[in-house]
């Protein structure tokens, strides 16, 4: 592997059906990725969750390490009757809202929440010139 990305010399061309490089840009970040189509799947390099606590968590460990979980509180509640309940997800980082959401599941709340504090981390570093 070199600069990140799978070595394929060993493919052969009937191997590889289609090898090429995109590049993806959006207001909070940039992704160059190698695409390579083989006769049964498509493998995408560097691999990156698009799970928003994946998201959230990697960013957080990248700010501070292993004081994470200090700085960090995570409050999930649910409320209406057990037939429909209503789940709630907030996100405090040094106490602070980062991000909140209300859905009829659990994980549901949890991801937008996730996906809130995240968009909100990213925003917070741009604006302070972190990126």
């Amino acid at each position: 592997m070199t600069g990140g990305l799978p070595d394929s010399s060993h493919l052969s061309t009937k191997d590889v059906l289609l090898h090429f490089i995109s590049f993806t840009s959006t207001s909070t970040s940039r992704h160059l990725r190698l695409h390579v189509y083989g006769r049964n799947e498509l493998a995408i390099y560097p691999k990156q969750s698009d799970d928003p606590r994946t998201l959230l968590n990697n960013e957080l460990q990248s700010k501070y390490g292993r004081a994470m979980e200090s700085h960090v509180r995570r409050e999930i509640w649910s409320s209406g009757s057990p037939s429909s309940p209503m789940w709630h997800a907030t996100i405090y980082i040094d106490d602070m809202n980062y991000g909140h959401y209300s859905a009829p599941t659990k994980s549901a709340a949890q991801d937008e929440a996730a996906r809130q504090a995240y968009n909100n981390l990213r925003r917070e570093r741009m604006a302070i010139g972190g990126y």
